[in-house]
Parts: C-alpha cells; structure tokens; sequence
C-alpha cells in the first residue's frame, strides 16, 4: 500500500480527514463516506432504503453475451441522489466521454479537499482481479500523486486500495453496457440536517412498492421476476453450453454476492426497516419486516439452485466465487494473488460445468420454481409494504 506526502509531492492532491471503511453495496458505501466526511454519520442500510431499497430488473438485449439480474431499486444517479435529498444534502454530478476532463473533474474536486465519488469499470481495478465486467461501480478517490502515478482508492472492502492513473483512466472511460461509467462524479454540494425522517422513510418505501408493483414494463418489478422465470427455460437454447455455466455464475453473483449484502438486496433493506421503526410508530411495519425476511430467504434459495450441490462442477463454482468474494471484502488488493489463483480454479469448473442438455433443462426447470416462489413472496412482502405506505392510517409518527 503506497502512502501520500503532499508535503514532499507537489503533484499530489489528499483529503485531510478522509477515514476509509468497507460496506456491503457499492454506492451507498461511497454515499456513506462522502457524508461522513462532511459530519453526517449514517448506516449504510439507512441509505441503501431511503435511496429507494429493493426492486427486480431481468435485462437482456441484443448487445449483451449474458443476462443481467438486479434486485435494486433506482437508476444512476436518481439512486443516490435520492438518499442525500431526503437527508437535506445535494449532489452535484459531473459526466463527460473524455478522459482528460474526466480526470480535470477529479482533480478539481480533490483540489477542493473534497472526495469524490467515481464511477468505473471492475474489471478495469487490478484489485478486482477479475474479467466479469460491470461499469456501474462506485467507489471514493481521496487522493492522488502524479509523480508516483498512484490514485488512492476507498472501495467496499476492509482495506484502501491503489491503481494507476491509466487504470482509472481506463475503468471511467470503459464502454461496458448496460451500465458504461462515463467518466462520472458526485460530489457532496451541499450537507445539511434531514427533515421529518418518518416521512422521508414512508416516501422511500413508496417508491420501492411501486416499482415492484408499477412498473413501467415487463422486465421491471414483479412482472419482471415472472419474466425471468419464464425466459430460464430459453438459455439452454439462446445461449451456447460454453456460455450456460457462464450465465449460472453471473445470476448467483448478482443475487447473492455483487455487493447485494445477500438475499438479491433484501438482508439490507429488512435492516433499514428495522431501524426505520425508531421513527414510525406503526405495528404493521413488523409484518412487513416478517415479508421481507422471507423474501430474502427465498432469493437465497434460488440462488443456490442456480449453482447446485448436486451438479458437483456448479457446487465448485459457487465455493470459489463466495470464497473469492470473502477474500476481496477482507482484504482488498492484498488478496489480488490468492483471487487470481482461484480465478484458475473456478474458469477449470466453469469448463467442467458444460451440461448435456437434459441435465440443463432439469436445472433450469428448478430454477424457475424457485424463482416463481420468489414472486409469490415478493407479491406479499410489497402488499405488506404498502400498507405502512398509507400515511392516513398510520398508527403514528416519531420526527
């Protein structure tokens, strides 16, 4: 880990006062510290649920090798935005597809002594040690030195990390759909108190239950959980027996590791129901929280069929990739090489994971019960939800 003197490096730029520490999501980790650094100290379950918590996107298009499951609700930047607007601060957001403004962004920023929130590619960070690409990451830049070519990273695991410049460079400006980074920045504009937190927290939850039960189409919110289930049984034939095992890897990462802190989001957001109780006094909020709960054992579940004990090659994979995802939470870069050598093991399981197509149609079949359960769940968790949303029945609030 290199150290930053500004003192002896006049190239170099730091955050006085930056304290880096993990988090489970990538975003409202970096929101999180952004905030704590100008004196607003929150849990990173508050953040994730007043952002706008839980929701379900099944996504595929013709430009995509493989399909992408989410189960969080808010698009880039409306997200975070949200979050920081229901806690009376403002964002400012900086975007361009060059990287020589991108990186005069940054400094300006840095220059200010201000850390700024990034966006980029994962398997453009060495620290990743990964090929699976994702251009939607967030993560904090709190210095730099031009003459050591260091950037100084805080990122979603236990350790600071570093990179290049030219690996920056390369992870903000990566063209990686559906989420390309741009060269994208937040700063905190402006910090100040919350308001009527019971209403803050009633708003958020509203906005998670429409997109669940409102969605603006068929791949979104519950239609989109049925949607995914009914297209499973479409892989074997859309994708090639190389890309299958592929595709089983990405859906159990996305629900299950990722940053989703498990459950597809729902562990996170039943923790931000629990504290949001401290505000709202309403007994049904309980029973939602119960929903929840089950919801997110029922995305666990289906997880695992995706990547079976039963298929001994899958059940590899699955091993490897919770391992490697440990690993990089606790570590960070210093566990670079012991994740590049089980990258070696899980690309020889994911080869010895190629199916014959009666076994791939067994698994898929599975694996759209198990997602059809998950859609019975999540009907009734958003029902419960919706509930606590009626602001005219409630049982009382707490400012």
């Amino acid at each position: 880990m290199a150290f930053l003197n500004t003192e002896r490096d006049a190239s170099a730029f730091a955050v006085t006062g930056f304290q880096h520490f993990g988090g489970r999501h990538c975003e409202t980790t970096a929101l999180r510290k952004v905030l704590a650094y100008t004196g607003q100290h929150y849990s990173e379950p508050l953040l994730f649920g007043l952002a706008g918590g839980i929701a379900f996107v099944y996504w595929w298009t013709k430009n995509m090798p493989l399909p992408f499951v989410g189960g969080r609700n808010g698009r880039f930047p409306d997200f975070l935005a949200a979050a920081a607007r229901r806690l009376g601060a403002n964002l400012e957001l900086t975007q361009t597809n060059g990287s020589r403004k991108g990186y005069k962004n940054l400094k300006d920023v840095l220059r200010g002594n201000e850390p700024a929130v990034v966006y980029g590619d994962i398997a453009e960070l060495p620290y990743f040690a990964t090929q699976r690409h994702f251009g939607g990451h967030a993560f904090v830049v709190y210095g730099l030195s031009e003459s050591e070519n260091h950037v100084f990273v805080s990122d979603r695991c236990e350790q600071p990390c570093t990179v290049t410049l030219q690996e920056l460079a390369k992870a903000r400006g990566a063209s990686c759909p559906p989420f390309t980074p741009r060269h994208s920045l937040l700063r905190v504009a402006k910090s100040g108190a919350p308001g009527n937190m019971a209403t803050s927290v009633r708003e958020a939850i509203r906005d998670s239950v429409e997109s669940l039960r409102k969605p603006p189409m068929r791949k979104l919110g519950l239609p989109g959980i049925k949607t995914f289930a009914d297209e499973l049984s479409t892989w074997s034939r859309r994708l090639t027996p190389e890309a299958l095992p592929l595709s089983l890897t990405d859906t159990f990462v996305n629900i299950e590791l990722a940053g989703t802190g498990g459950g597809a989001f729902r562990r996170m957001y039943a923790a931000f129901l629990r504290e949001a109780k401290q505000w709202m006094d309403d007994p049904r909020l309980d029973d939602a929280i119960g929903h929840v709960d089950a919801a997110a054992a029922g995305w666990e579940t289906a997880a695992m069929a995706f990547l079976p004990d039963e298929v001994p090659a899958l059940r590899r994979c699955r091993e490897l990739l919770v391992k490697r995802n440990h690993l990089f939470e606790a570590q960070g870069e210093g566990a670079q090489s012991s994740m590049e050598r089980l990258n070696e093991r899980l690309r020889e399981a994911v080869s010895d994971a190629i199916l014959d197509s009666t076994l791939s149609s067994d698994l898929l079949d599975h694996a759209r019960e198990k997602v059809l359960a998950c859609h019975a769940l999540e009907d009734r968790a958003s029902s419960k939800l919706a509930e606590v949303c009626e602001s005219e029945v409630s049982h009382g609030v707490r400012s």
